[in-house]
């Protein structure tokens, strides 16, 4: 606990004590002197009064007012701070600025005189005095709306009476009237400081200037000559800065540009690392200027960060965008969420039209990003072969050209992950690998490879010192030179090199089979026992390789090449059978044909694979994978005595009746559910979504719930819980081991998301959504269903169904409809509510204003009620005050009909709100809420007001209007805060 009378009786302690102090702690220090001073109030005793200005005050009062400009003084005066204003009351700040005024000068005590009085004449010390008393008053009233509580209420002392304590209620309205009166005076303080800006000179008065008065004596002392010379440039800099942000409260934005526009000039003219009593910081200045749209020279000279460029350079059409990437390349500044981010905004702006010729920008912006990703070794998102060879003309050379713009900052992690990466996607066959091997050859970066890996690579290769091929994919240990032929046949893909290793490592392998060295290489079952049957040798090694190879092309999402190896192998098998039609027809035929006709169905799937990656697709291709698809299934009505036997695998199925799904053959596909009793699991989910999608396209109305509760049967039992068995064990967590429930979730789940066709998928999201509201069971919170009357209201055990793989599937579901149909209003407003349910209100709202926007034609229209209904309104509101966004949830109570005053008027209650609070009030159009705004800001005293009453008193707002003029002025301000939800929670 500080002791104020050692202080008084030794004010030098002071000084040295000062030192060793933060800001905050002097804050303390300076709030205990002018609190204690309040208590010095006896006036009976006149050896303890002295004479001020021909005033008698108690001494110990004066002396610690004087402690606490003492204070004040240490650290320059600097008493506008957020420290000052946080941790001192209102009517103490008032009392200090007042006491400097009286002690330095007596002339310019009264404050009421400063307008009329010469201030250009003044001396420097009492310039300081008047300018920080009016600064004071522009401060406080622009920052009167954050004024805070006092920390500890119950200690603070009152100034009218002797007790050291003061209940809140009296201490509210003091500092009410204060204020008030405080805000009478304003224009004339702006006045005042803008006279004081005359002023030639202005000195602040020092620790030692101030000297308490002596215990024997009457009188104090204040040394004019220890004062502090103040610049004159950064004594106008404040002042200025001053004006101006008074001018931005009260919204003249002018005025404040042209104040903050010589703030700005005379900065960059001055050292501001010499600067003492100036607090003006070169960030804050040239973002008050740049409110203003006042672009100086420091500005432009100014290094503004990259992020700020591309924030910039996206509001300006994307202008510069791409010299910014490069440069971050090598810096490394802005954050990659925010690249991408990027990304989705050209996306965007080129499908609204905002932006033409956006292909090529587009790619070389997603270029730039893989190049970003490989230097910072995160995973890479892109299809590569999609931006080299799809995305832009020369792609390969481009984006070796990004690497060599970025190589000029690398250290050695940097290029060795850059090296790694080119080696591992240039070590191939495939048109991406191939494109790259030419760009690498005249490139600047094959320097960080020597010749023979450059021949390596171009030759499809890994190199030895950086060999792919791990340890646990090499089966058994084998010599050096069969090792290293083992690792060039398991990294290659180019056909010419496999075959000729096959032949080398198989005259090598005394009598054990290629194929067996590796464990990289895994080829479906059945595949495995038809090519075992073939001969053994090279065409079996051939075979089980290349087709191993093929899958992983497929994964790769090289089509092409895949197929190339399938064509290969069925190249080599009909050889075989011209050889045994002309030697012994009898050996191996029945196992070669019946290896053909699955490499055509395995053919087919890599098509349909590639077809639903790439949805939708050309007619003319579409009518040809139609037809080899129902061409593959009618195998499964085994009327064909030569291929009865040889059925597509569950595999082939399921992709084949997705394909057929999404073409809407559904026709084809409602037979198929009896066909094959092996295959039923592949056909069932296929059959029965086809004829409920049939179903739903013929009777929309009046659809056949019948239909409808077969699939609702399927979908339900493969989320519910299996029952516990006499003689089943659970496991160490208690619970039951459940393969089979398992399996028929992750069936589902392939299943759905193959779906493309909004029909299929609009069937399979209603129905999920009916499950994960029955199953999750709270009455009021459901997702919104778009067929409720087409599935059942309950189900017997609600408890019995795993809810989070429900939700979970659902989600994901939604997710990929609206990738495949992004402005499905319905969809959007079903994902905002899965992020409603989850709690995470900021993406639920940006899913319905997504939807709104969809159905509005981004609100060029009004938003139909369909779409904008009550529970979305709800639910919109009850997010937003979740995020405290208080005003916002207030306006959206004027959507609903009749207008929620009970929730408006409480969240308009609310003292502080996340969002734009007074800037929305144009939005504004209810007059009941108007007048309720109008009398709260008046009750508290707050100048927002006036933005009330303004808005109230707009002509179009007049309840007088007839009905089209209304209704045009509430459509006009609909549609502004739905632009304004837009842009905040939706990166446009």
């Amino acid at each position: 606990m500080i002791s104020t009378l050692e202080y008084i009786l030794d004010p030098s302690k002071l000084s040295c004590d000062l030192v060793y102090i933060s800001p905050e702690d002097a804050c303390e220090v300076m709030l205990l002197f002018l609190q204690s001073a309040q208590t010095y109030r006896d006036m009976n005793d006149p050896m303890s009064l002295i004479t001020i200005r021909d005033r008698l005050l108690p001494k110990k009062s004066v002396s610690l007012r004087l402690l606490a400009l003492k204070v004040a003084a240490f650290f320059k005066w600097n008493i506008l701070s957020e420290n000052f204003r946080e941790r001192i009351p209102n009517y103490l700040q008032r009392i200090l600025v007042l006491d400097l005024l009286e002690l330095v000068r007596g002339e310019v005590s009264n404050p009421n005189e400063h307008v009329s009085i010469p201030l250009e004449t003044l001396p420097p010390e009492t310039v300081l005095a008047v300018s920080l008393y009016h600064r004071w008053i522009l401060n406080n009233t622009t920052q009167q709306d954050v004024i805070p509580k006092p920390r500890n209420t119950a200690l603070i002392t009152g100034p009218a009476t002797g007790s050291n304590v003061v209940n809140l209620g009296a201490f509210t309205q003091m500092m009410d009237l204060t204020q008030k009166q405080l805000s009478q005076k304003v224009d004339e303080s702006f006045t005042v400081l803008e006279k004081l800006l005359k002023c030639q000179t202005a000195s602040m008065p020092s620790v030692d200037a101030f000297v308490p008065p002596d215990p024997s004596g009457r009188d104090f002392i204040f040394y004019f000559d220890k004062s502090e010379m103040i610049h004159l440039a950064e004594y106008r800099i404040q002042l200025y800065y001053d004006l101006g942000s008074y001018c931005i409260f009260k919204k003249k934005q002018q005025e404040a540009a042209g104040y903050f526009r010589s703030a700005a000039n005379i900065y960059s003219q001055v050292d501001s690392s010499t600067f003492t009593f100036c607090k003006v910081q070169q960030m804050k200045l040239e973002g008050y200027l740049a409110a203003c749209e006042v672009v100086t020279e420091s500005s432009r000279r100014r290094n503004v960060s990259l992020a700020e460029r591309l924030h910039e350079s996206i509001k300006n059409n994307f202008e510069d965008t791409l010299e910014i990437l490069r440069e971050d390349n090598k810096v490394r500044q802005i954050p990659i969420f925010m690249r991408d981010l990027l990304e989705y905004d050209m996306v965007g702006a080129a499908s609204n039209g905002t932006l033409f010729d956006a292909g090529a920008l587009i790619a070389n912006v997603r270029l730039l990003n893989v190049v970003r990703r490989v230097i910072d070794g995160m995973p890479m998102l892109e299809n590569l072969k999609s931006l080299v060879i799809d995305g832009i003309s020369d792609g390969a050379r481009v984006l070796l050209k990004h690497f060599e713009d970025a190589s000029v900052t690398f250290q050695q992690p940097e290029k060795l992950r850059v090296r790694s990466f080119l080696h591992r996607i240039c070590s191939g066959s495939g048109v991406t690998s191939k494109a790259l091997q030419r760009a690498l050859m005249d490139s600047k970066l094959n320097i960080m490879y020597t010749s023979e890996e450059i021949t390596e690579i171009t030759g499809g290769r890994f190199s030895p010192s950086d060999p792919p091929v791990q340890a646990e994919y090499l089966d058994v240990a084998t010599e050096p030179g069969k090792a290293e032929a083992l690792q060039r046949l398991i990294s290659s893909y180019d056909l010419l090199v496999i075959r000729e290793l096959i032949s080398t490592i198989g005259r090598l392998g005394q009598g054990k089979q290629v194929w067996a060295f590796s464990m990289r290489w895994e080829i479906p079952i059945p595949f495995q026992s038809t090519i075992m049957g073939l001969p053994k040798g090279f065409l079996q090694d051939f075979a089980y390789i290349c087709l191993a190879k093929s899958r992983e092309l497929t994964n790769q999402e090289e089509y092409i090449q895949a197929q190339s190896f399938i064509s290969a192998i069925d190249e080599e098998v009909r050889q075989l059978l011209v050889q045994q039609n002309l030697s012994a027809p009898s050996t191996g035929f029945p196992t070669a044909s019946k290896l053909l006709l699955m490499l055509q169905w395995e053919s087919y799937l890599i098509d349909c694979i590639r077809a639903l990656k790439e949805w939708p697709r050309r007619k003319e291709e579409e009518r040809q994978l139609i037809k080899n698809c129902k061409f593959c299934l009618s195998t499964l009505n085994a009327e064909f005595s030569n291929i009865q036997n040889v059925l597509p695998r569950s595999e082939v199925i399921e992709h084949l009746t997705a394909l057929l799904l999404a073409c809407g053959e559904w026709d084809f596909l409602i037979p198929l559910t009896n066909a094959s009793r092996f295959l039923a699991a592949s056909l069932e989910y296929p059959a029965t979504l086809a004829a409920v999608s049939l179903e739903m396209t013929k009777n929309r109305e009046r659809p056949n719930r019948i239909i409808a509760n077969a699939l609702w049967e399927l979908v339900s039992a493969a989320f519910a819980k299996a029952p516990l068995l006499s003689g089943q064990k659970r496991n160490n967590t208690g619970a039951v081991a459940t393969d089979s429930a398992s399996f028929k979730m992750n069936h589902l789940s392939n299943f759905c998301l193959h779906l493309c066709e909004p029909v299929t998928l609009s069937v399979m999201i209603s129905c999920l959504c009916q499950l994960y509201n029955i199953v999750r069971d709270e009455v009021g919170n459901e997702i919104l269903v778009e067929y409720p009357g087409f599935w059942p209201p309950n189900v017997p055990n609600p408890f019995g169904y795993y809810s989070i793989a429900v939700f979970e599937l659902l989600y994901s579901l939604v997710d990929r409809a609206l990738k495949l149909h992004p402005r499905n209003h319905t969809w959007l407003k079903i994902m905002g509510d899965l992020d409603f349910t989850q709690d995470r209100y900021n993406m639920a709202m940006r899913w319905y204003i997504e939807a709104c926007i969809s159905s509005s034609d981004c609100f060029s229209v009004p938003v139909p009620k369909t779409v904008m209904d009550e529970a979305l309104l709800r639910r919109m509101i009850k997010a937003c005050q979740k995020m405290q966004k208080s005003t916002e949830a207030a306006i959206l109570c004027q959507f609903l009909e009749p207008p929620d005053y009970a929730v408006a008027f409480k969240c308009l209650q609310e003292k502080t709100s996340c969002d734009g609070m007074d800037s929305l009030y144009p939005c504004i159009w209810d007059m009941a809420i108007l007048e309720f705004l109008t009398a709260q800001h008046t009750r508290r005293g707050e100048p927002k007001k006036e933005d009330t009453v303004a808005q109230a008193g707009l002509l179009e707002l007049n309840s007088n209007n007839n009905e089209e003029i209304q209704k045009e002025a509430i459509c006009q301000r609909k549609s502004r805060f739905l632009r304004a939800l837009a842009r905040e929670y939706i990166v446009l």
